[in-house]
């Protein structure tokens, strides 16, 4: 249970609030909002932390990027306290220079993406290997599974197949002749609970 007041919440605030102003019904990443307010890096990743452990904002994982976002909804006692907190930065100078700069960041992003795809079609096989991994195209298609299976890896070498398999079956039964693999398959699968060598 949260058991902080609303006095508890300013000092989470502090200088973070220009960030949370940002963040109020958006997502944006860390050299987004370093390229909106032009704060250091350090500057804005000390910043959310500080926001992330008192409640004031979320993070997921997007690829190599962690968009933020203000929590939704807000615990109470935050609810009660920001809009106030809002009002007040929006009368500061920085605010709608933040704000525009804003604005043309998600304005460039679409033009910037199909940039980047159309100078990258020669190369975009090599890309995703480098980003994704080798079997990018194929792993999708694990979902499409039965989970209910018990699946045999045969000839399963040192556990990659399995590995893979794994998060979406029931079991999978490894089976090599040579010691050798199976000792490396047995390192690789070491904590994964339903595969069996």
């Amino acid at each position: 249970m949260d058991t902080k007041t609303i006095f508890d919440r300013f000092s989470a605030l502090g200088d973070g609030s220009r960030l949370l102003a940002l963040l109020d019904g958006r997502e944006l990443t860390v050299s987004q909002l370093c390229r909106a307010t032009r704060l250091p890096q350090s500057t804005v990743s000390r910043h959310l932390g500080i926001l992330a452990s008192d409640g004031w904002v979320t993070a997921r994982a997007q690829g190599p990027h962690r968009p933020y976002r203000m929590t939704d909804p807000l615990p109470p006692d935050a609810a009660t306290l920001w809009p106030l907190v809002r009002d007040e930065l929006t009368r500061l100078d920085l605010w709608p220079e933040d704000a525009e700069r804003v604005a043309a960041l998600l304005a460039d992003s679409p033009d910037r993406s199909r940039a980047f795809f159309s100078a990258a079609d020669e190369r975009w096989d090599e890309l995703r290997t480098e980003l994704y991994g080798r079997r990018a195209d194929l792993l999708p298609l694990l979902a499409l599974l039965d989970p209910h299976w018990v699946v045999g890896d045969l000839g399963g070498g040192t556990g990659q197949t399995a590995l893979a398999l794994a998060p979406f079956v029931e079991r999978v039964v490894l089976v090599d002749r040579s010691r050798e693999m199976l000792k490396a398959a047995r390192r690789r699968l070491a904590g994964v609970p339903n595969v069996q060598l």
